[in-house]
């Protein structure tokens, strides 16, 4: 279902998972949560409809995003009961960023 999904918008990504974890969306958005929610309203999700809940999130090395060959960049998908309920593209670090994941400017093709 997820590589299904990501692969649909242009993503390559590792066959598995680099990580899975569990968080639990705060019943209470305060403001770095509220910027976080507004990326996902741009990607068409709404985290603000699973206030309180237990989520999992699954994150996969993007193969064939542009910063990929400098840095690790993830793809990081938000699954609520078998669901995809949000997702973003990050990278980790001091010069890390995060965007949309039908952000598809930032694909580059690969051999």
């Amino acid at each position: 279902m997820i590589v299904e999904y990501v692969e649909n918008l242009g993503w390559k990504i590792q066959d598995s998972p680099e990580e899975i974890s569990r968080f639990k969306i705060p019943d209470i958005f305060d403001e770095i949560f509220e910027e976080y929610n507004s990326l996902q309203k741009e990607s068409g999700f709404d985290l603000s409809e699973y206030k309180g809940k237990s989520v999992s999130r699954y994150s996969y090395i993007i193969k064939n995003h542009k910063e990929s060959k400098k840095k690790t960049v993830l793809i990081n998908i938000i699954v609520l009961e078998k669901r995809i309920i949000g997702g973003d593209v990050s990278s980790k670090g001091i010069n890390g960023f995060m965007h949309p994941i039908n952000d598809i400017s930032n694909i580059i093709s690969i051999t």
